[in-house]
């Protein structure tokens, strides 16, 4: 069976997209698979192209993107490139038979090429499933999800999936014609899809996706904890929110919390054209904003109100 493994980007996050793609590349054991990185015309730059023919991964800057044309982003942080993750099943179709979508906020930890093999069953998607009571969670936490699954239109028990990691059975989706149905539901209800194009699929959906590990989709909060960092198989490592593995200070997070991840990417950039990238990604107001999450932090839990989720929760996780 044929597959790839792509992610879908605009010229902003061209430089996280090259990271992910050659971390599945240097983890893949054995064949390498099909890596493509979609983007708008134009977006990457020759220099760009260059470093990534060299390392065999494939731009693709030939898809017809009217289908989502003048769709608007409620969130800020998010362009029209996350729409086009649900156009590549039709425009792949006949040369592959899965896809592997990455979001590029990614860690790659492991080889993710035995994911390519996994028989979907009946469904097109096979995800990892979000949003219900994670740890750590209050009790109005879980009230504003469970608001946002009702206003999508999904049924009780809510199985709501993060679309950062979506293993693409392409006959069977388009058999489903979920692109059209996502698209229109976007269309129909924008005020409802904070998330657009994870919030569409789901609606259409209604958790009719088949559930793989959190192991193919780690949140980086819980990654943290070293009774998850001690667990085997983690394969993905998913910064999703504010806080980016490439942006060494911002809010949403502790100093230092993701330095790790940060010193990988200042690895990967060294030598390259584009080493200034990773230092003007936070300035000294990101800096303020990080110590004032830390001192409230420090404070909530000097008062006892935890922040984060207790022992006996990430066993459970």
């Amino acid at each position: 069976m044929r597959s790839a493994i792509c992610l879908s980007v605009d010229r902003n996050m061209i430089i996280p997209a090259m990271f992910v793609a050659s971390a599945v590349k240097e983890r893949a054991a054995g064949h390498e698979p099909d890596v493509i990185i979609a983007c708008p015309p134009g977006d990457a730059t020759d220099a760009q192209r260059a470093w990534l023919e060299a390392r065999r991964i494939v731009i693709a800057d030939d898809i017809d993107l009217s289908p989502v044309a003048g769709i608007q982003m409620i969130d800020p942080r998010l362009t029209p490139a996350t729409l086009v993750k649900l156009l590549l099943p039709g425009h792949f179709a006949g040369r592959y038979d899965k896809i592997l979508y990455l979001d590029a906020d990614l860690g790659i930890e492991r080889d993710l090429t035995p994911l390519l093999a996994l028989d979907t069953g009946p469904h097109a998607v096979a995800a990892c499933g979000a949003g219900r009571v994670w740890a750590g969670w209050t009790l109005a936490d879980r009230a504003r999800s469970e608001a946002q699954f009702r206003s999508l239109g999904m049924s009780e028990p809510f199985r709501y999936f993060n679309a950062g990691v979506m293993l693409i059975d392409i006959a069977k989706w388009r058999r489903d014609d979920l692109a059209t149905r996502a698209i229109a539901f976007v269309r129909a209800n924008p005020a409802v899809c904070r998330l657009v194009d994870e919030d569409a699929l789901n609606a259409v959906l209604d958790g009719s996706f088949t559930e793989i590990s959190p192991l193919w989709n780690m949140s980086a909060g819980i990654w943290l904890h070293p009774e998850i960092r001690a667990l085997s198989g983690v394969a993905i490592v998913h910064y999703a929110g504010l806080a980016k593995p490439w942006k060494r200070f911002g809010d949403g997070r502790l100093l230092f919390e993701y330095e790790e991840a940060w010193r990988d990417y200042r690895r990967f950039l060294a030598g390259t054209p584009w080493e200034g990238w990773l230092r003007a990604q936070w300035n000294a107001r990101d800096v303020r904003r990080n110590i004032r999450h830390d001192l409230r932090n420090f404070v909530r839990r000097l008062r006892r109100r935890p922040t984060r989720s207790s022992p006996r929760q990430r066993r459970l996780y």
